[in-house]
């Protein structure tokens, strides 16, 4: 006789197994064949069990390290960041003007004049390097001679030679010109007053080239549009814009943990880093931050602290800023039980939120970037997993277990991992309807449960706890499970009652042994 019960030990044991473990089973091929009425012991399984071959690694959840000083429950995402530049704050483009400056001329004396023009948006340049701006000049001349204009911008050069600007007013003139300012440098002149200092300086002297009158030109002077490629003093505050990234998680199996385990001691690293060559940069403000979890049916989650809630707020000075949100500051533990399929991340950029100085240049950034891990005691918050699957019955088989006389199973188990498991077990036919459900022997209970390791006050494993269980099955149950044709299984996970969260380590084990026997009578001539 072969294996005769086997295939059903076999169900059987694939049904508890493959709630912790995928893995390979060597099952005896033959077996002694019976004489006469003959109880015969079939062992299915005898092995231990590791957590590490329990729970196989997967996406976002994994196990980490090999003793009992290591914890192993992990939860691990990426980095995932954001970023801008500065470009936006390194420019000023609000146009600003100083008209009606009054110009005297003559050949026969120096006429010039100093005439200040407001920087745009009241920034103060110590030192700047302009990409493009322009310079604009409206002159009116009442006369009825020509002027010649010149004009020295002592802040402002190219190659060590300061700007000078020549112009020609024809008699009646009312022309307005414009000078680029591409490629020019800038530098507060040092004999420039402190009251002065937000804004550029122009010397204009003007003559008639062959008269000795004195008369009077009118000047409108006219600034836009400077964009710098770095900046050292003080620009004023400026929205950089807000800023929305989703990441997707990669969760593979994860998504089976929802809404069933809660963690402790998550965190959350929040970085923050402005990146420059300078080493006296801005501060930068990041405001109305969100960090929010997601899943695929829209159902979201928002990290909070307790102070800012769920809008955020942080202020950076000195190029960097971390922060840590831990179970003591804020929901990290909730989120990270959530297990979000995707990760968003919404930030306000504000440069120079205080009103400071500082240097700035455009190739300048600002990056923002957060991951969250929780190695982690964990709690299984009671759920059930519903499964089916088949029960390969020869026909041959079948007769067999129809003329058995009586069957049972028995389960030992020795169970090292602080989880308590119920199991409930209904056979089917080929159409899946049902014919009984696996009791334990004498009770009208519809499951059985193998009770969780014995923990402490801290989760952690003391001790294995022993369960055997006989199930006998009756003569209707032993021809119901001759028609059997698939297996509908479900379990009810739970954390140990004695502990709200239990700790899980590679080297927490479980021990499993199943056996069945079958009695049944043998015709000699059955062996002919």
């Amino acid at each position: 006789m072969k294996q005769n019960y086997g295939n059903y030990h076999i169900v059987f044991f694939s049904i508890l197994i493959s709630l912790w473990i995928v893995g390979c089973i060597d099952l005896p091929t033959d077996l002694k064949a019976p004489q006469w009425d003959v109880d015969l012991n079939v062992p299915i399984v005898n092995k231990t069990y590791t957590l590490n071959d329990i729970i196989k690694k997967q996406n976002y959840i994994s196990i980490q390290g090999t003793s009992s000083a290591d914890s192993i429950y992990v939860i691990q995402s990426n980095t995932y960041s954001q970023g801008t530049d500065v470009a936006k704050f390194v420019q000023v483009t609000t146009q600003t003007s100083s008209p009606g400056n009054i110009i005297p001329v003559s050949s026969l004396i120096d006429t010039s004049v100093t005439i200040y023009l407001p920087i745009p948006e009241g920034a103060i340049l110590q030192k700047a390097v302009f990409t493009s701006g322009v310079l604009k000049f409206q002159v009116h001349n009442p006369t009825l001679v020509t002027a010649y204009i010149n004009m020295t911008l002592p802040g402002i050069s190219k190659d060590g030679n300061q700007l000078t600007i020549h112009l020609t007013a024809l008699p009646g003139d009312n022309s307005l010109m414009e000078y680029p300012l591409a490629g020019y440098n800038y530098t507060l002149p040092q004999n420039q007053q402190t009251v002065n200092q937000d804004k550029i300086q122009f010397i204009i002297g003007s003559s008639y080239p062959n008269g000795s009158i004195l008369a009077f030109l009118t000047m409108d002077l006219y600034s836009s549009d400077f964009y710098f490629s770095s900046v050292t003093g003080y620009l004023p505050t400026k929205d950089l814009g807000a800023i929305s990234n989703s990441f997707s998680l990669n969760l593979g199996q994860a998504t089976n943990y929802r809404d069933k385990v809660s963690l402790k001691n998550g965190n959350l690293s929040l970085n923050i880093n402005y990146i420059s060559a300078n080493s006296n940069p801005f501060g930068f403000e990041l405001k109305n931050v969100n960090i929010i979890g997601k899943r695929e049916d829209g159902t979201k989650i928002y990290l909070t602290d307790n102070t800012d809630g769920q809008n955020l707020t942080f202020k950076l000075n000195n190029g960097s800023y971390s922060h840590q949100f831990t179970q003591d500051n804020s929901n990290i533990n909730s989120f990270i039980s959530f297990i979000p399929s995707s990760v968003v991340l919404n930030a306000e950029y504000i440069m120079n939120p205080d009103g400071t100085t500082g240097t700035v240049a455009v190739a300048d950034s600002i990056k923002f970037s957060s991951s969250f891990s929780s190695t982690s005691a964990l709690a299984f918050q009671k759920s059930v997993i519903t499964d089916t699957a088949g029960i390969d019955i020869s026909d041959q088989d079948s007769k067999k277990i129809k003329d058995a006389k009586s069957a049972y199973i028995n389960v030992s188990v020795q169970n090292g991992i602080p989880l308590d498991t119920w199991l409930t077990i209904t056979l089917v036919d080929t159409l899946f309807k049902p014919l009984f459900t696996l009791k334990n022997s004498g009770s009208s209970d519809s499951s059985f449960s193998f009770s969780a390791a014995s923990v402490n006050t801290s989760g952690e494993v003391t001790g294995l706890v022993s369960s055997n269980l006989l199930i006998q099955l009756d003569s209707t149950q032993t021809e119901m499970l001759s028609r059997a044709r698939h297996v509908i299984y479900s379990a009810t996970l739970q954390s140990n009652t004695g502990a709200q969260y239990v700790t899980v380590r590679p080297n927490d084990v479980l021990k499993v042994s199943v056996y069945g026997g079958v009695k049944y009578h043998v015709n000699t001539d059955d062996l002919k």
